[in-house]
């Protein structure tokens, strides 16, 4: 395919940061047109994906990335903004090439994109995933329930502890994991996910959860056995037993998280 640029090297906008001669070469870019076709490609990505040259001229997009890394071209395309993010190339032998990417707009309508193989990154981000399927599936196996809560904002655990508790209860927080067993215990039909679902829906303020949330204080953020008012997903009250624990960083409560389990039923709030 002929190069798109003046030189063999591909050059960012003016706007764009330079690249060291070294950094250039590792790349692997491509320009894809406004219709999703890869209108050129540097001899470092065709090397890569283990193409002669010409046999990719005017390919969809389909044919060089994974579905995911497709549609998020697709995407830059529409935006014609620049965008960053982590694809996956498909080599010629089936193989996928995962790597960090930037797009940029050339202006016309087509896109620049320039790739960085992760490398050893890529191996150890591969087992980090498959350490954490193995451990979703082992917490959706079992019995217990398990959960972990997340403030979006850290709270100040310096404030005072009537302070900490009030905003325990309405700095913005959310599932950051809940497993199998915690939807069954709260009643959650299968078709919704409740990390989807609010906090206050299933543990509501009130002055036996403002208590809980005192106790785990005085406990220093470590405690087991301790109960609270849960409500079910159809608004049933429930008596829950917890463990509770802490992500503290520097002062600053991150998380609550440990397991529960049910005590008894009341009336419907």
């Amino acid at each position: 395919m002929p190069s798109p640029y003046s030189t063999r090297v591909v050059k960012h906008e003016p706007s764009a940061p330079a690249r060291e001669p070294a950094e250039e070469v590792r790349e692997l870019v491509d320009v894809v047109s406004p219709d999703g076709r890869v209108r050129w490609m540097n001899d470092c990505q065709r090397a890569a994906l283990g193409y002669a040259e010409g046999v990719l001229d005017g390919a969809a997009i389909e044919m060089l990335y994974a579905p995911e890394s497709a549609a998020w071209v697709r995407a830059a395309l529409l935006a014609a903004a620049p965008r960053t993010g982590e694809l996956t190339m498909l080599r010629r032998d089936g193989r996928d090439v995962r790597l960090l990417a930037e797009s940029r707009p050339l202006g016309d309508g087509r896109l620049t994109i320039f790739k960085q193989p992760l490398g050893a990154v890529a191996a150890r981000l591969e087992q980090l995933e498959t350490e954490n399927r193995l451990l979703r599936r082992i917490a959706d196996a079992g019995n217990e329930a398990h959960w972990c809560i997340e403030f979006e904002e850290p709270i100040d655990l310096a404030l005072p502890i009537d302070e900490i508790v009030h905003r325990v209860f309405t700095a913005p927080s959310f599932w950051r994991f809940v497993n199998q067993a915690m939807s069954r215990q709260y009643g959650l039909p299968r078709d919704v996910d409740m990390r989807g679902q609010s906090v206050r829906l299933y543990w509501p303020r009130s002055p036996e959860n403002e208590a809980f949330v005192r106790h785990i204080i005085a406990a220093d953020y470590c405690v087991d056995g301790l109960r609270s008012l849960d409500r079910q997903h159809d608004g049933t009250v429930i008596e829950v037993e917890n463990d509770v624990r802490a992500d503290i960083e520097d002062g600053w409560l991150r998380r609550l998280w440990g397991n529960c389990r049910l005590i008894g039923r009341g009336a419907r709030s």
